[in-house]
């Protein structure tokens, strides 16, 4: 196995694993766990702060890492510059994603100091959607090169 392959699987499962204790973290903010959807139940929750600020810089490390990892693969290829330069392109509009998590990020202090998180779901449903959107078009274009 190649070292770049071998790399990928490291961040597939370094990836996974943030994403895995994240959503244990969220699930288990509260002991017992009901009083997390019942707030005069007897028990305890951690913070908010905490838990949004390193669930958003996680995802934010996650992104980058998987923004930059095929850029040394392809920058290989024997394929025209004009296709590199597409590709490039291409791979730039995921970058869009982190963009949005970090206005996200920036917005977990409001949402901390007001107790209103609309706008921090509003982020985070724009951030997905970005997403999602970045794979059907980066999806679209690669056909062009099959």
């Amino acid at each position: 196995m190649t070292a770049n392959r071998q790399l990928i699987w490291l961040a597939i499962f370094i990836i996974t694993l943030a994403q895995l204790v994240l959503l244990l973290l969220f699930l288990l903010r509260c002991q017992p766990p009901k009083k997390a959807w019942l707030p005069h139940a007897q028990g305890n929750c951690f913070g908010w702060g905490p838990l949004l600020y390193g669930s958003s810089v996680t995802t934010i490390v996650c992104d980058l890492f998987a923004f930059l990892q095929p850029f040394p693969i392809f920058l290989k290829t024997q394929i025209s510059m004009k296709k590199k330069i597409s590709l490039t392109g291409l791979f730039l509009l995921s970058f869009l994603t982190s963009v949005c998590s970090i206005i996200r990020i920036c917005q977990v202090e409001a949402m901390l100091k007001t107790g209103d998180s609309t706008m921090l779901v509003m982020l985070g449903t724009i951030e997905i959607c970005t997403g999602v959107r970045t794979v059907k078009i980066f999806d679209s274009k690669m056909s062009v090169y099959h």
